[in-house]
């Protein structure tokens, strides 16, 4: 099985390469992940938010099984 985080690594990379290292990228991304390994307190409201949004986004754009419906039938408008 890949490692997720390689994949995280190369789409931040590719956002950040022209100001920052693949090194400093990758750094970052270890840090990132060890941080959320023992979450602040403080940290795990927006965390859940941002989680619950991405699985009903990705809910809403897949079909859902069984009931007929589109990606197309479901729009997902961004928070505001």
């Amino acid at each position: 099985m890949a490692d997720p985080l390689v994949d995280v690594t190369v789409r931040v990379y590719a956002e950040f390469a022209d100001h920052a290292t693949l090194a400093e990228v990758l750094t970052v991304v270890r840090q990132c992940r060890t941080d959320l390994d023992t979450p602040n307190v403080a940290a795990v409201p927006e965390m859940v938010e941002r989680l619950a949004r991405q699985r009903l986004a990705d809910h809403l754009a897949s079909p859902a099984a069984g009931n007929g419906s589109t990606p197309e039938q479901h729009r997902v408008q961004p928070h505001r």
